[in-house]
């Protein structure tokens, strides 16, 4: 059979030449056809320039801004075709079935430097501010040249001046000198008898709350835990403080955004939290509790078609912008959320350069605060503070030290720690803190043992089904609408996070599998509740017989104690991708989704019907990437995929970003080799932005 698809372009040869990279998924046919149509304009005849080309554009789809030729070859490797309807089989495979013959490579240009230059010198490609030209070239620090679309360099030059004018320009209200002075230390306070490396930290905090309260863009990057937050509740308590003793009528108007609505609803419980010590009247903290968050594109009223309601000619009407989570903006939102950052007002980034890039094209957040690691000057110099000391893990320190390991560029060290026989951290209390289970070998199917072990902490009697078991043995099934809040925060106690999607050992097979037993779990306490209250009951009161076999109660798809992801936004439900909700009875007795909502400072729930749920999927299991943004006290990790095939999206930031989800345990399922392979790859981005901001 000829897997060999069949192209039909208007320049000779480009069809023969772009055929294996086509089969093997390394560009698109749709991305060939944009440079074949162009390139008519621009007279362009050459099928290798117009491939180069291509790929830049299809780079953009894969997260680059732009591609540096030399290493196309490594940055954009083959796609496999989807197997989805072979891993969500849950028949096993045919061992019998003979392996696939490795596909043929494509045929590189011999010369990957004449190519690039050829490309380089291409009609189609012009320099940074040719905005004639389809393409442009960007020349990076390291001597190597990026080739992007023009919107792409549009975006990042528009980004990279929006940055620039926010860090040269004085924010207002300013903070009067004395207030600073008088205020920083009430506010951020050294503690009697606390080590030096505590003492460190509230010096760091204390210099980053006065540099973020004298401009009008900060940034504030360090790992979880590390005082990020607490650290610019008391910078707006300051600025509350400061506006008003200028203007005691106007209040100073401040909003939080994030990425996501999961991040969006745990900034918001951060905000009301620690807040002890803001002021003595009350009044700054009750500001600070009411205020919440949002995501980046309801705040900037983003439309379907792109266009948002603010930006550069509509700026949003407030002093204070606060951004958690900001290692997820992609180059496109971060350019429209600068620009609409009116004069005078103040922007504040928070994230973790460590952490998972966005999902679109861009690595905006490394970006930006990459001249503060490599100690540049230039228009950001003094905008970025970094933290380092973290109070999350002050309970698990052995999580933290491998967290502490993966952020010092040092893979032995990581893997050492996360070993079964491994170094004991000083001070741990708890066995098994970092615990290691061993993935089925065999085409990456789970063992039974290994899912058991999985589902555990869900049934245990602290986890949230082994609470909803046990109280619909003493209550029934109406009592589990007063334990609504309860039952969510239990959920939040563990999450099996998966670095896949797709196969038994991604998202899918995941939820699946140990949906099968949290569900059966239920149903036997269901049951036995049931079999009680008949036996309790009179011959006339008893109702007819089911035996054993009563079933989980259901409704539109749904089954009691199913936890659910929202995957896309829903204004009308006041719903936002991410959030995570539970199907319990509600108010009149039937089954509904709840969701965790902070009302001030109050934690509560939404109800929202069944029916009006907007798309969603099972959470039993989530992707690594969807966890950004959530805290969970105890985390397994499930790196595997197919042991049988390494995957490129296995890298150091996804392996970081899933330990750091966890406050207390932390669970990793996986072999040695897929440790150490992930440990030792970073995340490979292509991107000049770095260049036009620190040295542009």
């Amino acid at each position: 059979m000829n897997d060999t698809p069949r192209l039909y372009f208007r320049t000779p040869r480009l069809a023969e030449l772009a055929a294996p990279f086509v089969a093997q998924r390394i560009v698109s046919a749709g991305s060939l056809a944009i440079v074949d149509t162009a390139a008519r304009r621009f007279g362009e005849q050459d099928p290798e320039v117009l491939l180069g080309l291509a790929l830049a554009v299809e780079a953009q789809a894969r997260g680059h801004v732009g591609l540096d030729l030399r290493l196309a070859r490594d940055l954009l490797t083959p796609l496999e075709p989807s197997r989805a309807a072979v891993d969500d089989d849950d028949a096993s495979p045919d061992d019998s079935a003979p392996e696939a013959a490795p596909p043929t490579p494509p045929p590189w240009p011999a010369s990957v430097t004449a190519w690039e230059a050829a490309v380089c010198a291409s009609p189609m490609v012009g320099e940074l501010d040719d905005a004639k030209r389809p393409f442009a070239r960007q020349a990076l620090r390291g001597g190597e040249t990026l080739v992007m679309s023009r919107r792409m360099a549009w975006e990042q030059q528009r980004l990279a001046e929006g940055l620039k004018r926010l860090a040269t320009t004085a924010p207002e209200p300013s903070v009067p000198e004395a207030l600073m002075a008088s205020a920083i230390p009430r506010l951020l306070p050294h503690e009697a008898g606390e080590n030096t490396e505590e003492g460190e930290a509230v010096e760091l905090s204390r210099a980053a709350l006065r540099r973020a309260a004298t401009r009008s863009l900060s940034v504030v990057t360090g790992g979880p835990g590390t005082g990020k937050t607490f650290s610019i509740k008391r910078l707006l308590a300051l600025l509350i403080e400061a506006a008003k003793s200028e203007a005691p009528d106007r209040p100073l108007q401040v909003a939080l955004a994030a990425p996501t609505g999961k991040a969006a609803v745990r900034m918001t419980e951060a905000m009301a939290e620690d807040l002890a010590g803001v002021d003595t009247a009350g009044e700054v903290r009750a500001q600070l509790e009411s205020l919440p968050a949002s995501t980046v594109h309801r705040l900037l009223r983003i439309r379907p078609d792109g266009t948002t309601r603010y930006g550069a000619d509509q700026p949003l009407p407030l002093d204070v912008v606060v951004v958690d989570e900001a290692s997820m903006l992609d180059l496109v939102l971060m350019r429209k959320l600068t620009e609409a950052i009116g004069p005078g007002a103040r922007l504040v980034l928070l994230g973790d350069r460590d952490q998972l890039a966005s999902v679109d094209a861009g690595t905006v957040l490394s970006d930006i605060v990459s001249g503060h690691f490599e100690d540049k000057r230039g228009p950001l110099e003094g905008a970025v503070s970094a933290f380092r000391h973290s109070r999350r893990f002050k309970d698990a320190p052995t999580v933290a030290a491998v967290a502490r390991a993966i952020q010092d560029r040092a893979p032995e060290r990581a893997v050492a720690w996360m070993m079964p026989d491994g170094p004991k951290v000083p001070g741990e209390t708890v066995p098994d803190r970092v615990k290691k289970l061993e993935p089925e070998p065999k085409q990456g199917r789970p063992s039974k043992e290994l899912l058991d072990e999985l589902v555990k902490p869900y049934l245990a009697p602290g986890g949230y089904a082994g609470r909803i078991a046990q109280r619909l043995r003493d209550g029934g099934f109406a009592s589990l609408q007063h334990d609504q809040r309860a039952l969510l925060e239990a959920l939040d106690g563990y999450r099996i996070l998966a670095a896949h999607r797709a196969g038994p050992l991604g998202v899918s097979g995941l939820v699946r599998e140990i949906g099968k037993r949290v569900r059966e779990a239920l149903t036997m306490a269901y049951r036995e509740r049931k079999r009680s209250a008949r036996s309790g009951a009179t011959a006339e009161q008893k109702p007819r017989p089911q035996g054993d076999k009563e079933p989980l109660p259901t409704r539109s798809g749904h089954w009691l104690g199913e936890p659910i992801l929202v995957t896309q936004n829903a204004y009308d439900v006041d719903l936002r991708n991410g959030d995570v909700g539970l199907v319990l009875p509600g108010a009149d007795g039937k089954l509904t989704a709840v969701f965790p909502v902070m009302e001030g400072a109050v934690k509560a729930v939404r109800a929202v019907a069944l029916s009006r749920l907007p798309p969603h999927m099972g959470a039993l299991a989530m992707t690594i990437h969807k966890s950004q943004g959530s805290q969970f006290k105890h985390v397994a990790v499930v790196l595997s995929g197919r042991p049988d095939r390494p995957s490129p999206i296995q890298t150091r930031e996804l392996v970081y970003t899933g330990v750091t989800r966890a406050s207390q345990r932390l669970t990793w399922v996986g072999t040695d080799a897929e440790l150490e392979a992930s440990l030792a790859r970073p995340i490979a981005r292509t991107s000049g932005l770095g260049t036009l901001l620190w040295e542009g």
